[in-house]
């Protein structure tokens, strides 16, 4: 885990695959390696190398739900459009939000079942969910203004888009 969170904190993503890529030989069937690598290829805006790995994340692991909410909020939020599609990323989420015990809060999951609600144009759905992410209580306080602003992009009726 290297990689996710020593040289990805120092963006150097080029060590990060290597080291994601290493693991990944040592241990083939671990969603979650895919799944963190797919970050990294979404850092690098190498957005089909990134659906790749969440896809593969998704097939090894399929009752977890980081890899469904992650490439879900990829294809809601992304800022290349070739790669937003709003209706699969509803989907996902919902599986993702579906998964998510409620003890561990489902804020990040409603959050991105928002922002594909607001790619596809359903703003009072994405106003519902938001509301519901900003309500869970295990939203870190660090999140809650990101979340407030989301909310009123979508009552102005406009799209979230992650620019990271």
């Amino acid at each position: 885990m290297r990689g996710l969170f020593w040289w990805t904190s120092k963006h150097d993503y080029d060590k990060a695959i290597k080291d994601y890529d290493a693991a990944i030989c040592i241990a083939p069937k671990d969603g979650e390696l895919y799944s963190s690598r797919g970050g990294v290829w979404r850092r690098k805006r190498e957005y089909d190398k990134a659906i790749r790995d969440y896809e593969e994340a998704i097939h090894l692991a399929p009752n977890g739900s980081i890899a469904y909410t992650s490439l879900a909020e990829l294809l809601a939020t992304c800022p290349e459009e070739r790669v937003r599609d709003g209706r699969r990323a509803i989907r996902l989420a919902t599986k993702a939000r579906d998964l998510t015990p409620e003890v561990f809060g489902r804020s990040w999951a409603l959050a991105t079942l928002a922002a594909a609600y607001a790619e596809v144009g359903q703003f009072d759905e994405a106003e519902r969910y938001q509301k519901e992410a900003l309500e869970d209580s295990h939203l870190r306080e660090s999140d809650r203004d990101d979340y407030r602003q989301r909310l009123e992009l979508y009552k102005q009726k406009r799209p979230y888009r992650d620019d990271r």
